[in-house]
């Protein structure tokens, strides 16, 4: 399946480096980004959904198969979704680097995988993170809250019209935002010493299926 997409503008109000593309198109796909000035690739399975934007206009292309990854097939297969949104650039790049650390404490045995999951737990631990159920439920997907969500009146039509698929969040009140901002100075801190004191081992090579391998969006 192929598909193309017009002329898309992000609203000049938004900061662009907070700027995401989000998409599901139902099967693994490689995602073209054009600019006017050069064109970005992404590839697109059930992991990789979101994506950065150069600049605020461009033009989408898609090609999707009707397989999911390990060569699954999907027996219905449609464009999910598709629209543009806002996410929280801090609050996501400490998620990032706590799911980082997991995984790196899950693939390492004993002491240092511990070390890792120390330093991981601390951080959550520092955050002045909001408890009240009103709060706490805006930031939900489909709330029209959230890292990155979508109002739950559009989310059948992303398909058709990105300008009826803009996202929003529900901004953190400021002493979240300093803890965000502090956590994860802590745990990137204590990152850099386990780092010092616990120096790298072995070698890492890319995976995945050859078409794809070289546009996995990190």
């Amino acid at each position: 399946m192929q598909l193309e997409h017009p002329l898309v503008c992000v609203p000049s109000e938004w900061p662009l480096e907070a700027a995401r593309l989000r998409i599901s198109p139902g099967g693994e796909s490689l995602l073209r980004i054009h600019y006017g000035d050069g064109t970005e690739s992404f590839g697109v399975d059930p992991w990789h959904r979101r994506f950065p934007l150069q600049r605020r206009e461009f033009r989408l292309e898609l090609e999707s198969e009707a397989r999911l990854p390990f060569g699954r097939h999907i027996r219905e297969p449609r464009l999910e979704a598709a629209g543009l949104g806002l996410i929280d650039v801090e609050l996501e790049r400490l998620l990032r680097c706590l799911r980082l650390v997991a995984a790196a404490a899950a693939a390492l045995e004993g002491d240092e995988g511990m070390l890792l999951i120390g330093a991981a737990e601390r951080a959550l631990e520092s955050l002045d993170w909001q408890s009240e159920s009103d709060a706490y439920f805006r930031r939900l997907p489909g709330s029209g809250g959230g890292l990155f969500s979508q109002p739950a009146k559009h989310a059948s039509s992303g398909a058709r019209s990105f300008e009826e698929s803009i996202e929003h969040g529900d901004p953190l009140p400021p002493a979240a935002r300093a803890s965000i901002r502090a956590a994860a100075a802590s745990l990137e801190e204590e990152l850099v010493r386990q780092r010092v004191q616990h120096p790298p081992r072995g070698r890492m090579a890319p995976t995945g299926p050859p078409s794809l391998a070289q546009q996995w969006s990190v």
